[in-house]
């Protein structure tokens, strides 16, 4: 039998942090169902997103074995360096550098430059980071970088990996039309969803559920004025980090201005072995983001057999007429209230034919095989 070949993964947070969200995720995903072909070091921080304290029941700069076999070094602030870096770089026999992101000086910047200065294969994910929707976040400072990426050339003969088309796309737009690029699309968690149960749906009562960072680019502000003009009764229940406290305060003053018939909850950060039974106890998951890489906690709603209500752009498309959901353009105010309108309208028999819809779909991605191959030969014929 051949040894595994060796992927060194480069990501700011990873397990058991969880608030940053989708990258974390997507990684985690990815090293689950593909660590029987590979063996995986990750590089990461030993703190989780926005947080100063590192995790407990870790050693810090160090390599800790995962139950999944991997092997995780989480760097300590003091050894955030690029002397540090080459150094576990070079004190690693490896195959494959992947780097999960784009901007980040300390887990995308410095690996790559030092792949390139030992002349290893480096293949770089770009997370939705070159997104047109992400890329209007801090506008100016990112189309600095890729001018200043282009001009020093930073990423000639590197290969990126692109989740689907849309994104490949993006890629060409960002570092060049002749960019090799692989698409993998991102995966489901290892474990299969549960049994399907769906929950108790009366006419004019409408349980929502977030669970995104509190941030302008997840659309937060744009839900609360659509809920504050209903006349169901209905309750919006926020999960996520507080990644933007101005942006909170803006959302926190209309919460203040709801009717008595809308009730809205802050509920913190919730952790992702979690997610799946609070989704359950609602009706749809709201996600009117501007843009989605992927939208791990939609196919988390659908494990969860509840539909969603989400903007048009993530990967999910044509909801309505699968009985999933909605997926709105956001600048169609009209279509995003009938959506609320006709989801509080919802009797029993209504709302259990979603459930299904949301379940059979959910089982129809976990049962693709074809997913799971796409990612394993982003490593297989590296350099090619």
């Amino acid at each position: 039998m051949k040894p595994k070949k060796k992927i060194l993964l480069f990501i700011d947070w990873y397990l058991p942090g969880f608030k940053a969200g989708g990258p974390i995720t997507s990684c985690a995903n990815l090293v689950g169902h593909l660590s029987n072909h590979y063996d995986f070091y990750i590089v990461t921080r030993n703190t989780d997103y926005c947080d100063t304290e590192p995790y407990e029941f870790i050693r810090s700069d160090f390599w800790n074995k995962q139950k999944d076999g991997s092997l995780v070094y989480y760097v300590s602030d003091g050894n955030l360096n690029f002397s540090f870096f080459k150094k576990l770089v070079k004190s690693i026999e490896f195959d494959v550098m992947y780097i999960n992101g784009i901007y980040s000086k300390y887990f995308s910047i410095y690996p790559l430059l030092i792949s390139k200065s030992m002349e290893k294969y480096a293949l770089v994910s770009a997370r939705g980071m070159l997104a047109g929707s992400a890329i209007g976040v801090k506008f100016y400072k990112k189309r600095l970088f890729l001018f200043l990426a282009s001009l020093l050339k930073l990423y000639r003969g590197i290969e990126f990996h692109a989740t689907n088309e849309n994104e490949k796309q993006d890629i060409y737009d960002s570092i060049g039309e002749n960019t090799k690029v692989k698409i993998a699309p991102n995966l489901h968690k290892v474990n299969l969803n549960s049994p399907t149960s769906s929950t108790k749906k009366v006419k004019d009562v409408l349980s929502l559920i977030s669970i995104a960072r509190i941030s302008p680019e997840k659309n937060l502000y744009q839900l609360l004025e659509m809920l504050i003009k209903q006349s169901a009764n209905i309750t919006l229940d926020i999960y996520g980090t507080l990644y933007n406290l101005k942006y909170w305060q803006e959302c926190q003053v209309l919460i203040s201005k709801m009717p008595n018939n809308i009730k809205i909850s802050y509920r913190g950060t919730i952790h992702p072995n979690s997610i799946e039974e609070t989704i359950k106890k609602h009706h749809f998951l709201t996600l009117l983001s501007f843009g989605e890489n992927f939208g791990h906690v939609v196919l988390e709603s659908f494990m969860a057999a509840r539909p969603v209500i989400i903007s048009d752009q993530t990967p999910w498309k044509n909801l309505n007429e699968r009985v999933l959901g909605w997926d709105l353009d956001l600048k169609r105010k009209d279509e995003i209230n009938n959506a609320i309108i006709e989801a509080a309208q919802m009797d029993q028999k209504d709302f259990d034919k979603y459930v299904e819809s949301s379940s059979k779909f959910a089982k129809s991605i976990i049962e693709d095989e074809t997913i799971v191959k796409q990612s394993v030969d982003l490593f297989c014929n590296y350099g090619d």
